[in-house]
């Protein structure tokens, strides 16, 4: 499964003092190795978002 996404973007956290970055991507294309989850996003919730206060705790390590 491949993906195109036309004005495309993700929110990032890098570390659990840092807020909650947005990079916009433009035009991505994903390759199926590297789908996780694809979705619609609610632009009126995402407005009112305070990136700045959101933080994150960084994930377990993936085990094989």
């Amino acid at each position: 499964m491949h993906v195109a996404v036309q004005q495309s973007w993700f929110y990032m956290a890098k570390l659990i003092n840092e807020g909650v970055q947005q990079p916009v991507l433009g035009l991505y294309i994903i390759r199926g190795d590297n789908i996780s989850i694809v979705g619609e996003l609610d632009e009126e919730i995402d407005a009112h978002l305070d990136l700045s206060s959101l933080r994150a705790h960084p994930l377990k390590p993936v085990i094989h």
